[in-house]
C-alpha cells in the first residue's frame, strides 16, 4: 500500500517544482506565481511529495473567485491544476490529497462552494462533484473578413466549409437586423472603471437577477484578469450612458481577427442586442470581423444575452466538451447552488 502523499503549499521558491511537474510551456514558475500570488482573492496550490522517492507526484490548486448574488458577497473556489504524474498513476491516495487540499483552502477563505470546468468527469465524481453539461458557444459575424478567415483556418476542409457557411449566415442575418435597431445610446471606451462605479453596476445587475451569481469585479481583479495580465491580451470595454457606467465587457484578442467576449455585464439585459451592437461596432473599428461568446446556457441572465446575440444574427458553434462541476465545501459536497444559478462565462477560468 502506498504511503499518503505529503501535501506542501507552493511558495515562490517551490514554484519551479510545480512547473516541472506540469511540463507545459506556458506554466512557467513566473506564470504560476502570477496565477496564485497576484490574484486579489486568496488562492492556494498544493503539491504532493511521494514519501518513498521524495519526488513531486501531484498537484491541486484552488483559485479564489469572489462572486456576488443579490447584492451579497460570496467567496468561492475554482478547482485548477489537477494532476497526478504518469509515473504515479494507479495510486489510491490522490483522492485524499485532493480533498485535504480542498478542505484546507475552503476553511481559510470561508468558501461557499467549489466549482470548475473539466472533461475529466469520472475523476471529479470521485471527489464528490456533480457535473452539468451546460456550456454553449456562439458567434456573430459583422464583417465579410470573418467568412474568409473561417474558410482559410488551419482545420480540415469539412470544418472550414462548415464554419465558413455558419459565419456567412451570421453575417447575412446581421446585415438584415440593422434597419430594425435604433442608434445605441452608450459611449464605448477602453478603460478600467473606478471601484465605486464597478460596485454600483454589480449591485444593479445582481439585484435585477437575484438568483444568479456574477463575478465580483474590482479594479484589482480586472487588472489581474485583463488590463495588466501579461499572459493574455485582454481589454476592458465600458458602456456609459450620460457618463454613468451602464455595462462592461472583457474582450480577448487571440490575434485571429476575431474578438472573444469573455464576459459581458450590462445593467439592462433586455437591451442586450443594443449593447452587443455597440460592442460589435467598437470591435469593427479595431479591425476585427466577428465576436465569439462562451457561457453557461442554463443561466437566465445568459439566456437574455444570447437572445440579443441571436437578434443580431448570432449562430451556435460547436458543442463545448467541458462540463461544469460543482460541490459544496463540506465533507459530503452537497451544499452547492444549481448549475443554472451561475452566470458563468469564459472569464471565470484562470488568467493564463
Amino acid at each position: 500500500m502506498d504511503e499518503p502523499l505529503e501535501p506542501q503549499l507552493m511558495t515562490p521558491d517551490t514554484a519551479p517544482l510545480v512547473s516541472a511537474l506540469h511540463k507545459k510551456d506556458y506554466l512557467t514558475p513566473q506564470a504560476l506565481c502570477y496565477e496564485y500570488f497576484d490574484n486579489p482573492d486568496e488562492s492556494r496550490l498544493y503539491y504532493g511529495l511521494d514519501a518513498k522517492s521524495g519526488k513531486v507526484a501531484a498537484s491541486q490548486a484552488f483559485v479564489g473567485q469572489t462572486l456576488i448574488r443579490n447584492g451579497e458577497i460570496v467567496p468561492t473556489l475554482m478547482s485548477e491544476r489537477t494532476l497526478l504524474a504518469p509515473a504515479f498513476w494507479g495510486r489510491s491516495d490522490y483522492r485524499s490529497f485532493f480533498l485535504w487540499s480542498l478542505s484546507e483552502t475552503a476553511r481559510a477563505v470561508s468558501a461557499g462552494f467549489v466549482w470548475g470546468g473539466t472533461s475529466a468527469l469520472k475523476a471529479f465524481q470521485r471527489y464528490g462533484f456533480d457535473n452539468y453539461d451546460c456550456f454553449v458557444h456562439d458567434a456573430l459575424a459583422f464583417r465579410p473578413a470573418a467568412v474568409m478567415r473561417a474558410a482559410t483556418a488551419p482545420f480540415s476542409w469539412k470544418s472550414r466549409a462548415f464554419h465558413a457557411a455558419l459565419y456567412a449566415l451570421s453575417l447575412l442575418k446581421y446585415w438584415l437586423s440593422l434597419p430594425g435597431l435604433r442608434r445605441t445610446p452608450w459611449s464605448v471606451a477602453e478603460e478600467v472603471p473606478a471601484d465605486a462605479d464597478l460596485a454600483a453596476l454589480l449591485q444593479t445587475i445582481s439585484r435585477a437577477h437575484p438568483d444568479s451569481y456574477f463575478m465580483r469585479y474590482t479594479r484589482a481583479k480586472l487588472g489581474w484578469f485583463a488590463a495588466s495580465n501579461p499572459y493574455r491580451k485582454r481589454t476592458v470595454v465600458t458602456f456609459r450612458r450620460n457618463g454613468a457606467l451602464d455595462g462592461l465587457a472583457i474582450v480577448e484578442d487571440r490575434r485571429d481577427g476575431f474578438a472573444t467576449v469573455v464576459d459581458l455585464l450590462v445593467a439592462d439585459a433586455g437591451q442586450s442586442a443594443g449593447y452587443l451592437l455597440a460592442l460589435a461596432r467598437h470591435q469593427a473599428s479595431l479591425g476585427r470581423s466577428a465576436m465569439r461568446y462562451w457561457a453557461n446556457g442554463q443561466n437566465a441572465y445568459i439566456g437574455k444575452l444570447r437572445e440579443g446575440l441571436r437578434r443580431l444574427g448570432g449562430v451556435p458553434l460547436r458543442k463545448v466538451g467541458a462540463h461544469l462541476v460543482l460541490r459544496g465545501p463540506g465533507e459530503d459536497g452537497k451544499a452547492h447552488p444549481p448549475a443554472a444559478a451561475l452566470a458563468m462565462t469564459w472569464i471565470w477560468q484562470p488568467p493564463l
